[in-house]
């Protein structure tokens, strides 16, 4: 019973969070601004001051707001926000901005992966290089066969992990798993077509040539244009979903 309770009050804390969210990053809560009372939330919520103490201690770890005891709790500036972490996320969406969410995300990426590919070209063995080749077929084989999204962006994280593996430095692998972690939903959500498919195997297969060749500039280059083009494809689609477009 003590588990059953324990996690129905974090559901209830996580809920608080998604809604106290929305309003920071939607504007509603402006930076600066106090966030209402401990009691004024208790009362909101009609939840106990334990929930709402820890809703207001993840809003906090999150970079929404900064709590000081025996002062009042201020909305931070969009600059402190954790922009990796899920209720953040899903807020930048609910928000309307999700354009600008991938346009971060993306250029966080563009700067990141060409120099992962890089290091993989310069660092990884001949059992991995073979092995990024091996993946690269599984992809062609389910764009050519089954078209099976989900199953193809799992296999594209796959390829994705593996050249952040072989770059050797642990930090990077650590920002790239956060990143790909954070826009792997996204993707599975996606209408990928037949013929983007098809692009992506292109891309990666040109990634991991270069990679097997031990080119570190074609690394970083063809790395980059999966970015770039990958970027282009979700932010128009996000812009096309805002604005409720039928084609989207």
């Amino acid at each position: 019973m003590a588990v059953l309770v324990s996690l129905q009050r974090f559901r209830l804390s996580d809920q608080i969070v998604d809604l106290l969210a929305g309003e920071i990053i939607s504007g509603r809560l402006q930076a600066d601004e106090s966030l209402p009372s401990e009691p004024q939330l208790v009362e909101r919520f009609r939840a106990s001051k334990v929930v709402i103490r820890e809703s207001i201690q993840k809003l906090a770890g999150l970079g929404l707001i900064r709590v000081s005891w025996g002062k009042r709790t201020v909305v931070l500036d969009e600059r402190e926000w954790n922009i990796l972490a899920a209720p953040v996320q899903r807020a930048y969406v609910e928000a309307g901005r999700a354009v600008e969410l991938l346009t971060h995300l993306y250029e966080a990426r563009l700067i990141v992966e060409p120099a992962a590919a890089e290091h993989a070209a310069a660092r990884a063995t001949a059992d991995e290089r073979d092995d990024l080749l091996t993946i690269v077929k599984e992809m062609r084989a389910i764009s050519t066969g089954s078209h099976d999204t989900q199953r193809f962006l799992k296999v594209d994280r796959d390829f994705h992990d593996a050249v952040a593996r072989m770059g050797r430095n642990a930090a990077l692998r650590a920002v790239l798993r956060d990143l790909h972690a954070t826009m792997s939903q996204r993707w599975l959500n996606s209408k990928i077509t037949p013929a983007e498919l098809e692009v992506l195997v292109g891309q990666h297969q040109k990634v991991a040539e270069a990679i097997r060749l031990g080119d570190r500039n074609g690394a970083r280059a063809a790395m980059a244009e999966h970015i770039a083009w990958a970027a282009d494809l979700e932010t128009s689609r996000a812009a096309r979903e805002a604005s409720h477009d039928p084609l989207s």
